[in-house]
């Protein structure tokens, strides 16, 4: 039996050093390269994965997908009153969430549950999934989840230097439209870029990722970007966040918040008879992950 002959039936259950005796055996360079690629199939290279694996754990600062156990982030949701549990209703057959939104004087009730991040960061990156059900209605418009401050600014309040929100908005033709709450002291509301090219369907499942990029001291704006079912739906350039680039106003919350809405009856899902109704849609598989380097 020659030596790469013996070299390959001892294969991986060799040792370093026994690998590195057989080599030395076959002085033909014929088995040289045999003998470098086995050494390398040998060697704890799992030890690059774990390690890949474990920097990007690292970079996750929130994971939410609604199955067993349940983590704090996942119970506060499902303590609103207007969300409950969807069991095998995600867009892989596993658990999701649905949301009641529910008619009112104001467009319908609001669902919010703001979320602290495990640390804050500059640049962030929110996905998440979400179907409209057969019954949505789109009406005026209104809010879906995004990310903000440690102390977040909506509902029409003066604008702070350290304090911003940046969320996504469905319109009233099912488009998609950016909407933040950034540092023009002038505007009441949020500003918002919407997407010429997508809009939601009722009853389909969606992938959503909203990334994030705050204005540093070395970057004078920043910047967001929407993609949808991963194609770029809008890009939102020369945004400033923020005028105190401090920790606290880093991307330091998760913003669980969707109605419709507006602040009027008019913003509000009805029946066949005018008056408000209850509509519905489901979300799944919430994750922001932390770009910066």
């Amino acid at each position: 039996m020659n030596t790469l002959t013996s070299i390959f039936r001892a294969g991986i259950s060799l040792n370093e050093k026994s690998i590195f005796q057989a080599c030395t055996l076959g002085a033909y360079s014929r088995t040289l390269f045999y003998c470098v690629a086995l050494l390398f199939t040998s060697f704890p290279l799992h030890t690059i994965g774990a390690e890949s694996d474990r920097n990007q754990s690292e970079k996750i600062l929130l994971s939410i997908d609604f199955n067993h156990p349940l983590s704090q982030h996942e119970l506060q949701i499902l303590s609103n009153e207007h969300v409950d549990l969807a069991k095998n209703e995600g867009p892989d057959n596993s658990n999701a969430i649905i949301v009641s939104y529910v008619g009112s004087a104001h467009g319908s009730q609001r669902v919010i549950e703001v979320l602290t991040l495990g640390r804050s960061t500059e640049s962030a990156a929110l996905s998440y999934n979400v179907k409209f059900s057969s019954d949505f209605q789109w009406v005026k418009g209104g809010k879906l989840h995004g990310v903000s401050s440690i102390d977040p600014i909506s509902g029409g309040k003066k604008r702070e230097p350290g304090n911003w929100s940046a969320r996504l908005n469905f319109e009233h033709n099912g488009g998609a439209r950016t909407y933040i709450y950034e540092q023009s002291v002038d505007k009441k509301w949020g500003i918002g870029e919407s997407s010429s090219t997508h809009f939601f369907k009722k009853n389909q499942w969606y992938s959503i990722e909203i990334l994030v990029h705050l204005n540093t001291s070395k970057n004078k704006y920043g910047s967001m970007q929407v993609y949808i079912d991963r194609e770029l739906a809008i890009e939102h350039k020369n945004i400033e966040f923020r005028k105190y680039l401090s920790k606290e106003s880093q991307i330091g919350k998760f913003l669980f918040s969707t109605f419709h809405g507006g602040n009027s009856l008019e913003y509000s899902p009805t029946d066949k008879s005018g008056k408000p109704t209850t509509v519905h849609a489901y979300f799944d598989n919430f994750i922001i992950r932390d770009l910066s380097k």
